[in-house]
């Protein structure tokens, strides 16, 4: 038995390429610092005087400058490479976040962070690109699930380092942040030495290129996306209000069940993406989307900490299922010469949906009642599996057209 378990998981980390370790190695030295933005809000209204309003604007605005950030940033990798993108927003966008911290005016800070969102969030795009240039198609839904791996654990040690220093000091957070994305850059740049990987792929025949825009196949599974990020979303906005009130959790209970989730992700993402490597992809997506919608909507129908580690592991199982392998799915049928624009609009379409979705959530929450959240979600993932049901018939449609 443990014997079988050993080589599952040699089985799952083999035959991935080096240049895959290091993009995701990069990912987690980036992640390790991931603070400013954990605990933005206290800082604007804690630290620089803002009101709630002014700084839900300000963070606002930093998500309006994510989202232009996705889209140049896929553009660009298209253009001049997915790696150097990669290397531009790590250092600069930790320059933003170090200059961030000494900007005092609202003006001055609105401008910081919105240039700093575009900075950084074109690291998304070009990450992912990155990633699909140096796996081949039947190892690309690791190698996203290994970069996931990286961002998970990063997050783990960021957040929670950020809380012992904003004790200390406020401005301590933007130096860690700042200094991580510029060793990051200098960590990439040290083992991609040249930062060129894909660049003659993507440049050659662009003109010719298919636009994703008139892709409606794509722009189809971008819809569905959409639903899945709307009510994922509820995780950092709704889900631990819920819990706290309707529940009778504290905010210790929350965090233990996150840790249950990254732990989840740390343990099985990677060997459960091999073996399920053998099944169609929409296939495993659509089944992995019934496990993160049904995570949510269960989550009325009882209360307390069992029950609520309950449902997050029938959604972590739907999440580890989902987000790799549509990734994945994407970049494979994207073509290579402008495989930037496809990842761009992917990574986009999940910006947006945490833009909406707490806005969405929370008015659902105050105005109907805070039950309903989970009933619409139950809602939504009901659409949502029809209509990857229905993808995955085109799909076999296509591929029986070609193959006959």
């Amino acid at each position: 038995m443990l014997r079988s378990v050993k080589n599952l998981y040699l089985e799952a980390y083999s035959g991935l390429p080096r240049e895959a370790w290091l993009l995701s190695l990069v990912m987690l030295i980036n992640r390790s610092g991931t603070m400013v933005l954990v605990f933005l809000s206290l800082y604007l209204t804690v630290q620089k005087g803002f009101s709630t309003v002014e700084a839900g604007r300000l963070i606002g605005l930093f998500g309006f400058g994510s989202m232009i950030g996705c889209l140049l940033g896929g553009w660009l990798c298209d253009r001049i490479g997915a790696l150097r993108i990669q290397f531009i927003s790590l250092f600069f966008g930790g320059l933003g976040f170090i200059i961030l911290g000494y900007m005092d005016s609202g003006l001055s800070i609105a401008l910081a962070l919105f240039f700093s969102a575009i900075v950084n969030e074109s690291l998304r795009p070009a990450n992912i690109t990155a990633m699909t240039h140096v796996c081949s198609p039947e190892l690309m839904a690791r190698g996203f699930a290994l970069n996931r791996l990286a961002l998970n654990l990063g997050m783990a040690v960021g957040p929670a380092m950020g809380g012992f220093l904003v004790m200390l000091n406020y401005s301590y957070l933007f130096w860690i942040d700042g200094l991580t994305c510029i060793f990051a850059s200098f960590v990439l740049l040290y083992f991609f030495r040249r930062l060129d990987i894909g660049i003659q792929s993507d440049t050659q025949n662009s003109v010719n290129a298919k636009n994703p825009l008139r892709d409606g196949f794509y722009l189809f599974l971008l819809l569905i996306m959409l639903s899945i990020g709307l009510v994922f979303s509820q995780v950092f906005s709704t889900w631990t209000l819920y819990l706290k009130k309707f529940s009778g959790l504290f905010e210790y209970h929350i965090g233990l069940l996150m840790t249950l989730n990254t732990l989840m992700i740390t343990a099985v993402e990677m060997p459960l993406i091999h073996k399920t490597e053998k099944y169609g992809a929409l296939k495993m997506i659509r089944i992995g989307t019934v496990f993160l919608f049904a995570g949510f909507a269960v989550l009325p129908l009882s209360s307390g900490l069992l029950w609520a580690a309950f449902t997050v592991f029938i959604w972590t199982i739907g999440e580890m299922l989902v987000f790799p392998l549509i990734g994945s799915f994407i970049a494979r049928r994207a073509p290579a010469v402008n495989r930037g624009k496809y990842m761009a609009l992917y990574t986009l379409t999940f910006s947006v949906s945490h833009v909406i979705g707490p806005v969405a959530g929370t008015y659902i929450y105050d105005t109907l009642h805070p039950d309903a959240v989970w009933y619409f979600a139950g809602g939504l993932g009901i659409l949502a599996v029809t209509g990857l049901t229905y993808a995955e018939r085109i799909n076999v449609r296509k591929h029986d057209s070609k193959s006959g």
